[in-house]
């Protein structure tokens, strides 16, 4: 529930790629997703940004946005944990929200999203994980690895647990598994 003018104010510092798949994007219900999706379309069309994350249905929240950067195609998607496995913040075939990578057919089907675009460079961010926790959360770490090996992705991108968590290089790609509050 932050004003637009945030986003705003952020765009014009420079940040360009926003991942809205996270635990708070259904707070105010699907109205709110369709609100946020309103206002990023509207920035957008100021604003050379690109978000993924949330949809309006199932294969809009899965979307994987591609952007043209120096000449490279780079591939975006992004994912995230649903507060308590509620179904209802839960992207369906006629219903916005956002995928949780906890269901193992959101995972699945992120992961097979990405796998058929053709880039240069692929980019996953994944919000979930103990806040607080510095230590890995069961599973992540397979969770990460196949993002890799079935999807192609070169970045995972963790946040959410507030803090720093480990850092890992495989093949030349790299897993951060959390920035903390960055």
């Amino acid at each position: 529930q932050s004003h637009p003018a945030g986003i705003e104010y952020l765009t014009q510092m420079g940040f360009n790629l926003y991942s809205l798949a996270n635990n708070h994007a259904f707070d105010y219900g699907a109205a709110g997703v369709l609100e946020t999706l309103k206002h990023m379309k509207a920035l957008q069309a100021r604003h050379p940004i690109t978000w993924a994350g949330i949809g309006k249905n199932r294969t809009s929240a899965a979307d994987v946005k591609i952007m043209q950067i120096r000449g490279y195609k780079v591939a975006f998607a992004a994912i995230g944990g649903i507060t308590n496995m509620n179904k209802k913040h839960r992207a369906g075939a006629k219903h916005p929200g956002t995928l949780g990578y906890r269901y193992k057919d959101d995972w699945r089907y992120q992961l097979e999203r990405l796998a058929a675009v053709d880039a240069d460079y692929k980019i996953l961010s994944f919000h979930g994980g103990k806040e607080r926790k510095v230590t890995l959360d069961r599973g992540f770490q397979k969770l990460f690895h196949q993002a890799i090996n079935k999807a192609g992705v070169d970045l995972v991108i963790g946040h959410h647990p507030h803090v720093v968590r480990p850092i890992e290089l495989k093949d030349h790609k790299v897993m951060f598994y959390s920035l903390g509050n960055y």
